[in-house]
């Protein structure tokens, strides 16, 4: 029986080219990135999990901005307390951002308060 189909997703449930929202958490000095998966069930609920992802070395990105995934593999850890169960997590090769509406507002406003702080040091001349 030959399947003649391309897989098209990394993993079970992520797609390449689909927007995901990235959550960033600093802990111990190492920072973690999860990505949130949403499944639609039979009886029309919703089903959300988080997956772990990792980047290569260099890439800092901020909490709560979208990234679109290119390509990626899963990578599997060993789990201390339990052996026979590894920790799977996807390790993204190519990925590009999508500026999210709430991290443009805060960046207009942070770039505002520091315009306004410059212009009240200033001597006016009048």
């Amino acid at each position: 029986m030959e399947n003649n189909e391309e897989i098209s997703g990394i993993t079970y449930k992520i797609q390449p080219n689909k927007q995901y929202r990235l959550w960033r958490k600093d802990y111990n000095g190492r920072t973690f990135y999860n990505i949130e998966v949403r499944q639609k069930n039979y009886d029309g609920t919703t089903s959300k999990w988080y997956r772990p992802i990792t980047f290569k070395n260099g890439v800092d990105l901020p909490n709560g901005v979208d990234i679109i995934i290119k390509g990626g593999i899963e990578n599997l850890r060993n789990n201390k307390l339990d052996p026979y169960n590894p920790i799977t997590a996807i390790m993204v090769t190519d990925f590009e951002t999508k500026e999210s509406q709430e991290i443009l507002e805060q960046q207009a406003y942070d770039e505002f308060r520091d315009n306004l702080a410059e212009i009240e040091n200033e001597e006016v001349p009048f």
